[in-house]
This record gives C-alpha cells, structure tokens and sequence, in this order.
C-alpha cells in the first residue's frame, strides 16, 4: 500500500474516535480536519506524523504509557495521529482497553522500521536510532527524553566506545516549566520530525518508556479515565468487592511489592509507617485490602501492619483486570 494511503486512513481513524469520544466538537469541524489529509503530499511527508508504542510490563505500567500517548495527541490534533500497533495489549488486556480498539493499526502496514529504534543496550547505554522518543531515569542524570536525534555517547551495540553527537536535541525535566508534559512529549516529536525532514521525516515516531508521572496525561485525566472505565467489569470488581470488604470500617488498598522481589523499590518498612500515618488520618478501622503477585505470602507478611484491624487479600484467581477496577 502506498504510504500515504495508509496514514490518512490512520489519521481519519484517529480523527472519528476524537469526534466519538468527545475532543471534537461536530461533523463540520470533523470535515475541515480531514481536508488537511485528504490529498497528503507524500514525497514531502506532509502528511501528519504517526505516533505510537511499543507498550512494555504488565496492565498498570501500560495504563501509563497509553495515557501518555493520547495525551500528546491530543496536545497536537493537526499534526499527529495516533495509532497502536500492540495487538497484544488489547487482547489479553481485555475490557480495560476496548474502547481503543478502533485505533488498532498492523504494524505491517505502516513504515516502520526495527533500526529506527532509540533503545537501551546494557546498563544505562543509549544507542541513536532516528525517529524515536526514549524517556529514561536513573539517579545521576534525573528523568530525560532522548529524542532519535539525540546527542549520544557511550557504547555501541557491540560493547565498542563511542563518543559522537547526532544532529539533535535532549529534553530533561528539569528543564520544563508547568505540569502538561503530554505538551513537551507532542513538541519534541514535532522538532524531530522538523530536523529529519531532508531525510524524509519521520513518518512513524514511536514512544519508548514507561512515563510513570501523572504530568504525561493529569491535563486530559478525566477523559483519560473515561475511556479505561468499562462498565461491564466495573460491576464484575464491585460485586467482588462488596464480597469481599464488610460495610464497617474504611478500606484501605496496599499494592504489596515484596521485598525479595523488588529489592529496588520498596522496604517493609514503608507499609508499617504509611498505615500509621493513614490512622492518623482516618477515624474508623482500617481494612486493609492487599494486592499482591504473591498474595498468601503478602497476606503473612503483612502481618506487620498494626494499624490495619483486619486484613483482606485479593486472591490469585483473580484476574488482573477485575483486580484493577
């Protein structure tokens, strides 16, 4: 298929779940949109730049990264379209993605590129690749976005310094002023593209990150949250719930990491302290309800946490979608 073709279909796709859900007002607006795409130039790649994910980890840390590309799609109606190309997601996800479904595009059928890739190789070793958008943190260097045409240094994939500069830009955090991230993450697509354009642009531009700060998507929370919100498994979870959780008391939910699982993140520690603190808070007994991978040995080991006065573990069948509503 011809290249044009395939993205103003994605953009008229991308165009009529705006108008579905919301973020354009009517028919007629949904019309003067379309002219821009209508007839794309595609030797010039004037057509609107594709934007999409690779989406990583499990239901939670996906739920992030979503939020985080609709929201810069959002952030740049006319010049981006956003499509998914992870069918996996919206398979084994379930409910709590099907109202994205229409924007579900094969991968086959973009331009897509496995060497455009910005990826991580090693310990901290970022690799140039165009037409991509990596978010990163670590201690040293605090949160950044590198863009496929970013100033990179380091190794290679073959483990062989380098030390060399693509004509490009960073954007740290640190750096940015307000909370709309959703903005910075549209802009910096938008400069890429704009640098690459003597080599034909950058027809598809991927997201690759985890985008874990609710700054990727707080602007468009509310229609965000309405769009993951299926009723059929919200009854489901709320039938479970009122089974589960007694009418007397206040419910308390602890996502319980382990610590032989995550040695990086979280102490025991930290549940004792927060659910003293939440006492302090809370006049009527805390019901704790503990999720966990590993529920019966979170179950014991939340033990721990006197100010709960009783605990309650989600069990292990239960599937991840009705554990999230």
């Amino acid at each position: 298929q011809d290249s044009a073709e395939v993205h103003g279909r994605a953009r008229l796709t991308w165009l009529r779940f705006l108008l579905r859900h919301g973020q354009i007002s009517n028919q007629s607006a949904l019309a003067g949109r379309l002219k821009q795409v209508q007839q794309p130039d595609a030797s010039a790649r004037s057509y609107p730049v594709v934007v999409t994910l690779l989406p990583c980890g499990q239901l939670g840390n996906r739920l992030f990264q979503i939020a985080a590309l609709l929201s810069a799609g959002l952030e740049d109606p006319h010049g981006l379209t956003v499509a998914l190309v992870d069918y996996y997601t919206l398979q084994a996800k379930g409910s709590v993605f099907r109202a994205l479904g229409p924007l579900y595009t094969r991968p086959s059928s973009l331009d897509m590129d496995d060497n455009s890739f910005l990826r991580l190789v090693g310990e901290g070793i970022i690799v140039c690749k165009p037409c991509s958008l990596l978010e990163t943190y670590s201690h040293d260097i605090g949160r950044y976005l590198y863009t496929g045409v970013s100033t990179c240094a380091g190794q290679d994939s073959h483990g062989h310094d380098r030390d060399e500069q693509c004509p490009g830009f960073d954007y740290p955090y640190l750096r940015w002023s307000g909370d709309n991230w959703a903005l910075y993450l549209a802009l910096a697509v938008r400069q890429t593209h704009k640098e690459l354009k003597d080599q034909g642009g950058c027809p598809v531009f991927r997201l690759n990150g985890y985008f874990q700060d609710q700054r990727y998507f707080i602007t468009h929370f509310a229609w965000i949250r309405r769009l993951f919100l299926d009723a059929d498994s919200l009854q489901k979870a709320a039938r479970l719930y009122d089974s589960l959780v007694p009418l007397n008391g206040t419910a308390l939910a602890i996502h319980y990491r382990l610590e032989a699982s995550y040695p990086w993140q979280i102490a025991g520690t930290y549940y004792t302290l927060a659910t003293m603190m939440a006492q302090k808070y809370i006049p009527t007994g805390l019901i704790c309800v503990i999720f966990s991978d590993q529920p019966k040995l979170a179950r014991k080991k939340s033990g721990r946490l006197r100010a709960c006065s009783r605990r309650i573990s989600i069990p292990a069948e239960i599937d991840t979608t009705t554990s999230f509503y």
